[in-house]
């Protein structure tokens, strides 16, 4: 059986937009008159939100775009990439500019891109090695493994990590993947406040981890998203009396 703890449910839209890139940035010059380096931000760019869903162009085009984020000036704070042909060495470009500048990108969407397990390490890399603002990560249909959970659970372990979205639904994690990802949540420093695992596999042992990851910690996880998985009812009346005691005990 499959479901929802804590309603309610939230989606994203990505931007449909299939204008490449540097036409984009073309745009954004005529409307507000300023000199943005395309296809990136920087030099004083008030540029906030950059979607560039569907370009399976981009690839190509990773050393220069994360050139910008890399810049100190840069201030954007939501980066779309979602189906855009990126794979784990973009991931090498972008773990970069976090570290280089970390202080502003508050979104991060990689989903639908095959980043594999390699291109998840690069990322979590940055979120461990400074004062990261990046709050929420997506990375559904990003072709993982549980290998990634390792990595993802010491990311949010850290004090540097400011993460409080992440989304790692359509990715093969399976109960052991969910086990390592729980230390993660388990430990103190942990900010997450809602996660997704839509269709990962997770069944009854999966789900028992949690369970017992929220008892330990159960001062921001919020909502869990276990959609489209071989759960039991009972699975998930268990983890949502937890998330309601815990927001309960949190906002009395």
């Amino acid at each position: 059986m499959s479901g929802w703890s804590k309603l309610p449910l939230l989606f994203h839209v990505g931007d449909s937009s299939q204008q490449s890139m540097m036409g984009r940035i073309k745009e954004i010059e005529r409307k507000k008159h300023k000199t943005v380096l395309a296809p990136r931000c920087g030099s004083h760019s008030q540029h906030k939100s950059l979607h560039k869903h569907g370009n399976k162009k981009y690839e190509f085009h990773s050393t220069h775009s994360t050139a910008g984020l890399q810049d100190t000036e840069c201030s954007l704070e939501s980066l779309n990439l979602k189906n855009c042909g990126v794979t784990d060495a973009g991931c090498v470009f972008l773990s970069s500019a976090l570290s280089l500048n970390p202080s502003h990108l508050k979104v991060l969407d990689l989903s639908w891109n095959n980043i594999g397990d390699s291109g998840v390490k690069h990322l979590c890399a940055a979120l461990e090695k400074v004062q990261c603002a990046l709050e929420t990560l997506k990375l559904d249909k990003c072709g993982m493994t549980e290998n990634s959970c390792a990595v993802l659970a010491s990311a949010l372990s850290s004090k540097t990590s400011n993460l409080t979205d992440l989304d790692l639904s359509i990715n093969d994690l399976r109960d052991s993947g969910v086990k390592k990802l729980c230390v993660g949540l388990e430990d103190p420093h942990c900010t997450l406040e809602k996660l997704r695992l839509s269709n990962c596999n997770v069944t009854h042992e999966g789900v028992t981890a949690l369970t017992e990851a929220l008892k330990s910690n159960p001062s921001h996880l919020k909502e869990i998203d276990l959609l489209e998985n071989d759960l039991e009812e009972s699975d998930l009346n268990v983890i949502s009396m937890i998330l309601e005691k815990s927001s309960k005990n949190t906002n009395p």
